[in-house]
């Protein structure tokens, strides 16, 4: 899929490949100072897939590390693409520049650019292979759904944004991303007798979803204060600290802390003391 963008004199005019992209194509929403400003929204493409013949058309900026490069237009002043921090060897595209950009076509995803150096390595990361952005999980609504996975779990409330069924019915866009980034939920609330019927129950019974934290008790604790229930009770297990809960859809899910620390057994302390 080409797509075609520019800036708003047109004196800057790139096209970009994106291979393989899902249907709505992931765009970061970065809250530092320049972004901010600027309303950019990233779109983050390997060397080979960004082509531009005007970039004799552009000026530079940087500041900081001067490891970005933000590249304007020398005419108009907009802001259409750069090469950033965090892939100095790629090209970061403003998907508001991008020809008929509309928000509901893409992904997006907050990035917490005020805290760079703590956010990045999440994203940079995610960027070296192909990975699930999204599962679907079916409920009986959006807001009960919603206030569950942002307030008990933490989750960030991504989109939320009016759409349509196949069948021309309204609906709402709904995604929730865990506070690290990664894979988000597709809220979709029920439509018929059939999607109302796998509520809860969209893997049999089984665990189907699997929540790692760094702090397992702390949110232990917001999920007995929000009465969650729970299934199987805090163990250690070789990969961690484990237990397993009900969403508000009913779904089984294991939450996964960091694997404990062993203590020195005792009779090794004293042997070492009287030594």
């Amino acid at each position: 899929m080409n797509l075609f963008g520019r800036c708003h004199c047109g004196k800057v005019r790139f096209r970009v490949e994106l291979r393989d992209a899902p249907d709505r194509p992931e765009v970061l929403d970065c809250n530092c100072s320049i972004c901010t400003m600027k309303g950019f929204l990233h779109l983050i493409v390997d060397e080979d897939r960004f082509h531009c013949d005007d970039l004799d058309e552009v000026s530079t900026y940087t500041f900081g590390t001067h490891t970005a490069k933000h590249m304007f237009c020398k005419t108009c002043g907009v802001h259409p693409f750069y090469r950033p921090r965090s892939h100095p060897e790629s090209w970061d595209v403003n998907a508001r520049c991008l020809e008929g950009f509309e928000p509901s076509a893409f992904s997006i995803v907050p990035f917490d650019g005020k805290n760079w150096e703590e956010s990045a390595p999440a994203i940079q990361t995610k960027r070296a292979s192909d990975f699930i952005d999204l599962a679907t999980l079916v409920v009986s609504d959006y807001d009960p759904a919603i206030a569950f996975f942002v307030e008990v779990l933490g989750f960030t409330l991504s989109e939320d944004s009016p759409s349509t069924t196949t069948d021309g019915k309204p609906k709402r866009w709904v995604v929730v991303r865990p506070p690290g980034g990664g894979t988000g939920l597709l809220l979709a609330r029920a439509d018929g007798y059939d999607q109302q019927a796998v509520v809860g129950t969209q893997v049999a019974g089984r665990v189907g979803f699997f929540l790692r934290v760094d702090d397992f008790e702390a949110t232990h604790a917001r999920l007995l204060s929000a009465k969650v229930e729970i299934v199987r009770p805090p163990r250690d297990e070789a990969y961690g600290r484990v237990l397993v809960f009900r969403d508000i859809a009913g779904n089984r899910w294991d939450l996964l802390g960091p694997v404990p620390k062993r203590s020195e057994p005792e009779t090794s302390a004293r042997s070492s003391l009287s030594r």
